[in-house]
Order: structure tokens, then C-alpha cells, then sequence
């Protein structure tokens, strides 16, 4: 299997038997996968007209490199949604950092939400908050 299921759920079956009786018994249980996180560092508050950078970052949980990896950031009024990949392996245990800048246009409070994806995960998403004065 080189993905987990959308909902990241494993159904583990256990069936044992017992010396004495012969008896079989069979368990079921279901485990809810949680995935790593993907964190977005940006300042709380930011002046109307700056740019803001976004800086993503993913660090590798796995026992094997990461491959193909693209970030999909998007934060309606600040920008379009956008593609960033990332041209090189991770190492088990390494960090992948991007930065991305965003425009400031108008005043409010801003979700931005970005996404990673490559060969080996799916679905890593993060999520950070601006306030545009």
C-alpha cells in the first residue's frame, strides 16, 4: 500500500488460540492515523500595503526520503491559490521550509491555509491566521 485511505484509518484483525480449550478468538479494532503536521509561521498582525511572508514548514516523519513535494497555499484576499514544489529530496528526519510572500489589499482577518502533498503523503495541511491594520 503506498497511501493510507482518505480517512486514515487501519482495521487490524487479531485471531488467537488457546493451548488448554482450542478456543479461537478473533479482535477487531480500528486506529485513527494522525498526520504530521505542516506549520505556518506569520506575524499576528501586519500594516495595510506590507507584504507578509509566509514561511511553511514540513519536517519528514518517515524512514524514507520524500520525493516530488508541492505546497498549495491559498488566503482569499491575499492571494490566488498557489502551487510552490520542491525541487529536492527530504531526508527522513529533515525539514522542508518555503517562503511565500503575500500582498496585502485590505483590512481584516485573513485563514491561510496551505497544503502538502508528494509521493509518499497526501492531504498535510496547515493552517495560520493574519489580522491586516
Amino acid at each position: 500500500v503506498r497511501h493510507i485511505t482518505e480517512q486514515n484509518m487501519l482495521k487490524i484483525f487479531v485471531v488467537s488460540k488457546t493451548r488448554e480449550t482450542h478456543q479461537l478468538l478473533l479482535i477487531t479494532q480500528y486506529h485513527k492515523l494522525h498526520s504530521p503536521p505542516l506549520i505556518i509561521r506569520v506575524p499576528e498582525s501586519v500594516k495595510l500595503g506590507e507584504i507578509v511572508r509566509a514561511n511553511v514548514m514540513f519536517s519528514n516523519p518517515l524512514l524514507s526520503s520524500l520525493s516530488h513535494m508541492v505546497f498549495t497555499i491559498q488566503a482569499q484576499g491575499l492571494c490566488t491559490r498557489k502551487e510552490i514544489p520542491y525541487r529536492r529530496l527530504v531526508l527522513p528526519g529533515r525539514q522542508a521550509t518555503v517562503e511565500i510572500p503575500l500582498k496585502t489589499s485590505q483590512r481584516g482577518k485573513y485563514q491561510i491555509i496551505c497544503n502538502m502533498y508528494c509521493d509518499q503523503l497526501n492531504d498535510i495541511i496547515g493552517t495560520a491566521s493574519v489580522i491586516v491594520v
